[in-house]
């Protein structure tokens, strides 16, 4: 959710991401989403005069390519699960 002053909090928890333990992370990525709010702004996508529900999926994963290999990725779906 992103309330009228445009600061963003969570209504749930992230999938696959239990808040026990991570509430450090969890606040980093509030932090990046904060900092994307403007332009979800520019796009005319939250409502001014109150608080707006977005449902966004939060994927993060680590490569580890070294040199002289490459890596061709899939396109696959997200969200399927997550509902607010």
């Amino acid at each position: 959710m992103v309330d009228k002053i445009l600061k963003p909090s969570f209504k749930g928890p992230i999938h696959n991401l239990s808040t026990k333990g991570n509430s450090k992370l969890y606040s980093n990525i509030l932090d990046v989403f904060e900092a994307m709010l403007q332009g979800f702004q520019k796009l005319n996508n939250l409502n001014e005069n109150n608080h707006t529900l977005l449902q966004v999926v939060i994927k993060a994963q680590k490569f580890e390519i070294k040199s002289g290999m490459s890596f061709i990725g899939k396109w696959h779906i997200e969200g399927k699960i997550e509902k607010f």
